[in-house]
């Protein structure tokens, strides 16, 4: 069972801001997940590199929908997100308050995962390499 998220600046102000990739049911936060004991073999597929950890929640994704297990979304947006993305604060034209995640951070993922080494690493422990 998946649900969709409310972002939150670090105070918990709801921003007026959603994420297309969300809205599409075609990314689902780690916040947003409530897995049941038949879906229990999808942790073992939580290890992901530290260098990639901070795209692990797509990574998660893929695996869950490759595994074919039954995704049900609620449509709700039942978790209160306190986001740390600059592109929300873009977004919502606001300034970024101290804290926030540097954007390098989700490009050397991406990056990491473009060198043979992190291509290798992830496919050995995730069984697969995930499209974006």
């Amino acid at each position: 069972v998946s649900c969709k998220r409310t972002f939150c600046d670090l105070e918990g102000r709801a921003l007026p801001v959603t994420e297309p990739e969300e809205d599409k049911f075609l990314h689902v936060d780690a916040n947003c997940w409530l897995i049941m004991r038949p879906a229990f073999q999808l942790f073992d597929r939580w290890r992901i590199p530290k260098q990639i950890s901070i795209i692990a929640d797509r990574i998660f994704f893929q695996h869950a929908q490759r595994e074919r297990f039954q995704i049900t979304e609620t449509h709700h947006r039942t978790v209160f997100y306190r986001t740390k993305y600059p592109d929300h604060y873009k977004r919502a034209n606001l300034p970024m308050p101290e804290g926030t995640y540097e954007t390098d951070q989700v490009m050397n993922a991406y990056a990491y995962l473009m060198t043979l080494p992190g291509a290798i690493e992830l496919t050995s422990l995730a069984g697969f390499f995930p499209r974006f």
